[in-house]
This record gives structure tokens, sequence and C-alpha cells, in this order.
């Protein structure tokens, strides 16, 4: 009994108001950054990764009268937004470092306009919310995100330290193997030059995307036009492959492109989220065969790929697999 009433305590901790809250309390008296945000599309991760501790402003059921912040809003602006602000103005918040907001709707960003305007507090920052689900509007969300990433990173300063890391995430894309076999290059064989780093969502007709953004990349290099060809080829099989097979068509699974190049040689890793399988090895089709039954009526995709290119490798870890396509040109 005594041990269930101890966990109780340790819950209530947490649901008392955030002025009276034990655990917000300790953690400002560490010296640590406390951060508020408004708006589910704030991913509260990217705020803790970052040494400070993410709270969502809630407003509270008791506070039903707006008179300063009707000062500052229009009284049929949001009721949710005005309690809000009725508690910074009446210093409920007010050990707060921090804001980020969304701009999800007129009244949201009402409330960051006001935030920003008076300083409330040290840090804010509003990230642009897409309003439809595109290849474009995943591409902006990831520009919004790594913003807010690199003006958190400003603020907190370098020498916070990860406070959970089994809820950490990471301000940088995971380093897996494919990763780690970059660096390797890097280290083993001069330098490499990062010309696109890119991710898309693994839906139908993204690997003609993922062809075009390619292209435009390396638009530049003293690459054959018969050769690029075959590696235009090569990149849309490739993403085809993740997109299909490594991450089953999920929008939300991403399938990530790196291009480098040093010296006259050009690599792109494509990576998708299909890991804990080994790819394949590629088998010379044969038709007879494959009309005889006596082998997979599949299979020509990583063939082609593989003659498509000067040399093609397969990574694979516990979570992603990697096809790095490599391709010579006159550098």
């Amino acid at each position: 009994m005594n041990d269930d009433i101890g966990v109780l305590a340790e819950f209530e901790k947490f649901i008392n108001p955030f002025t009276d809250n034990e655990a917000v309390l300790d953690w400002k008296n560490s010296g640590k950054k406390v951060i508020a945000f408004e708006c589910t599309y704030v991913p509260e991760e990217i705020i803790y990764a970052a040494g400070a501790l993410p709270i969502r402003l809630v407003g509270d059921t008791q506070t039903t009268k707006y008179d300063e912040a009707n000062a500052y809003m229009y009284q049929n602006t949001c009721s949710f937004i005005r309690n809000c602000l009725q508690l910074v103005l009446k210093k409920q918040y007010n050990f707060l470092d921090g804001f980020v907001a969304g701009s999800t709707c007129d009244c949201s960003r009402r409330l960051a306009d006001v935030w920003e305007h008076y300083r409330f507090t040290p840090f804010i920052h509003t990230i642009g919310v897409p309003r439809k689900i595109s290849p474009t509007a995943y591409e902006l969300y990831e520009i919004e995100l790594r913003n807010l990433m690199d003006k958190l990173a400003e603020f907190t300063g370098p020498d916070w330290e990860q406070e959970d890391d089994v809820t950490f995430v990471s301000l940088e894309r995971e380093l897996h193997s494919v990763a780690a076999d970059v660096e390797s290059d890097e280290n083993n064989e001069g330098e490499w030059l990062v010309l696109a780093d890119f991710s898309l969502p693994s839906e139908p007709g993204n690997e003609r995307l993922a062809m075009e953004k390619v292209t435009e990349a390396i638009q530049h290099l003293a690459i054959n036009p018969d050769r690029l060809e075959r590696l235009r080829t090569a990149v849309a099989e490739t993403a085809l492959n993740a997109m299909e097979h490594g991450n089953k068509y999920q929008p939300f699974l991403i399938t990530d492109i790196l291009i480098k190049t040093s010296s006259g040689v050009l690599k792109i890793y494509i990576t998708d989220h299909g890991g804990g399988r080994p790819i394949p090895e590629s088998v010379e089709p044969n038709l007879e065969a494959k009309l005889a039954g006596l082998q997979s009526p599949r299979g020509w995709g990583l063939f082609l790929i593989k003659n498509m290119v000067d040399e093609m490798h397969v990574h694979t870890d516990e979570k992603h697999h990697t096809v790095e396509l490599i391709m010579k040109y006159e550098g």
C-alpha cells in the first residue's frame, strides 16, 4: 500500500500546475532551461534533445476572465489562446526561458507575434507547418525543423548534457553503418565534397523525383551524356526498390539520398528502412530459367543497376539498407 502511495506521489509531481510543479522547479534549479510549445506540430523531442525541458501551454480552466489578454487580442480570438496569454501576462509562466510556436492557425500566429514583440522570454521561434502532404511539403517541414535545431543549439549553448538517451532524438540523421562507411571514405581516400543530402517520402512516382534531384545536383560534373543516362536509370531503379521493397511505400518512412564526389569519382548512397534482412546478391537473369520457373521472375533490378554504373555495393544493418552507386568521370 505504501509503495502505491509513493508511486502516486511521484505522478503528482508532474500533474501539479507548472508554477508549483516540483519536477519543473528541480529542473530550473539545476540551471537548465525550460521551453514551452503550444502546437502539436512542434516536436518536443527536438527541444529535449537540445538540453531544454519542453512543456506544453495548456491554459487553466479556473481562468475565465481575459481582461489583460483582450488588450492584446480581439475578443473573438480563440479562447484557449487568450487563456494562455492571460496566464503569461499574469506571470504564471515566468519560469520559462523560451517559446516555440507553430503557424497552424491565425490565432496561434497572433500569440507568437505578441510573444515576440513584447519578448516575454529570451527565446522565441515559430516554425512553418505545411498545409498539404507532398514531397515539397516534406522538404519544407524538414527545413523548418532543421532551422529550429540550429536556433535551439545557439540558445542552449555547447555545454548542455542530454538527459535521457532512450528518449533522445538526434539533431542529425542517425549514424548508421553507411554513414560510418562514408566517414571511412573521407578519412582514407581524401577530401569528399557533399553535393546533396536530401530525403523523400516513400510514395509511388518519387523515384523519378529522386532521379531529377540527383541530376540537378551533379549537372556541373563532366559526365558523358550516355553515362549520365545510365546513372539516371540506376538512381531511379535503386530509389524505386528502396521505396517499394525497403519502405513498403509507407510515406512516413523516408528514403535518404546522399551524393558525394572526390577526384573524378561520384558516390550516391540511397538508404531505406528495410534493415534486418540482407539484400539478395545480384544474379544474372536467365530468361529460359525464369520461364521454366527455375529462377525468380523478379530480380532484374539489381542486375540492371549493377550494369548501369561502374560499381555497386550494398550495406545492411539492423535498421537500414543502403545501395552505394559509384561512377567515375573526368575530374
